[in-house]
């Protein structure tokens, strides 16, 4: 089962169930999104993983005081429809 997309743009946001919501970058989420949509169980396993080893790195980085904000300083920010 792949994660649903919460929300579009740099990062793309996750939420992966038992995980929470992960942000992954688009380049990140291009090879995750084979892996995770791929019919052998053991890619969607590699896939599941560094989406753990993603979010057990925020948490860290919010541990250590750090900010986790992977929006590039100069995007726009998006309108609301």
């Amino acid at each position: 089962m792949l994660p649903v997309v919460a929300y579009y743009g740099v990062p793309v946001v996750l939420e992966v169930p038992e995980i929470g919501s992960v942000l992954v970058n688009e380049e990140n989420y291009a090879r995750l999104y084979h892996q995770l949509s791929s019919p052998d169980p053991r890619q969607v396993d590699v896939g599941i993983a560094a989406l753990r080893a993603i979010k057990a790195n925020e948490v860290l980085e919010q541990a250590q005081g750090g900010t986790v904000n992977m929006v590039p300083a100069d995007a726009e920010p998006e309108e609301e429809i």
